[in-house]
């Protein structure tokens, strides 16, 4: 996009990508769900199951650890 926009003489698009929350933080990709209410049929307890944490740059992309988290468990 760039080399082409250059090419015909156009501003080059810049698109921001907001960082974490904080410098330090930890990027978690988190896969949940819920059950039912034991005791209240009508209502739901959510749970979490699985987080795969994003620790370094350029190992996991949103897509790819959703993909891990899926593989981890069988659904009905």
């Amino acid at each position: 996009m760039k080399n082409n926009a250059e090419k015909e003489g156009e501003p080059i698009p810049v698109k921001f990508i907001p960082r974490k929350p904080h410098p330090n933080g930890l990027l978690e990709y988190i896969l949940a769900s819920y059950i039912t209410h034991p005791c209240r049929s009508n209502s739901i307890l959510p749970i979490i199951l699985d987080i795969v944490p994003h620790v370094k740059m350029c190992d996991y992309s949103p897509t790819e650890a959703a993909i891990i988290l899926k593989n981890r468990y069988f659904f009905y």
